[in-house]
């Protein structure tokens, strides 16, 4: 890939009453925000609950018009993505496994297992310890 392209990858963001956040776990054991590639043609809402339902078997309903959060970074394969996030409703956790996720769980800053996160995902880290704060 040129090294000076970039991805866009749209994540969803569901966060339960306590300011934890959803994680997917790959087949892999990586931990990653529900969501994926933008394919051609795609709106960013489009996408995200294209995903969801691929990913986890559940629809999603998108409650921002805009990103949430936003930042560009270096995945495992040294590409350079730019992730949109937004945040996202959910009927239930009660998801149907695929090859993208095995495992669901909730976390915040501190018990995320970061060795384990995608490499794209470690700006969540300060962005989470942030909201954690607010919170407090």
């Amino acid at each position: 890939m040129d090294s000076l392209t970039y991805q866009v990858t749209i994540k969803g963001l569901y966060f339960d009453g306590s300011g934890r956040v959803l994680m997917v776990q790959e087949d892999s054991g990586v931990w990653d925000l529900p969501g994926g590639r933008i394919e051609h043609g795609e709106d960013f809402h489009g996408t995200l609950r294209r995903e969801c339902l691929e990913e986890m078997g559940l629809e999603s309903e998108i409650l921002d018009r805009h990103p949430y959060w936003a930042w560009p970074a270096q995945d495992r394969d040294g590409s350079w993505k730019v992730v949109l996030c937004f945040r996202i409703a959910l009927p239930h956790l009660d998801f149907t496994p695929s090859q993208e996720c095995v495992n669901l769980d909730l976390f915040d800053a501190d018990s995320m297992p970061w060795h384990a996160v995608v490499p794209q995902m470690q700006p969540l880290r300060a962005l989470l310890a942030d909201t954690s704060s607010e919170q407090r």
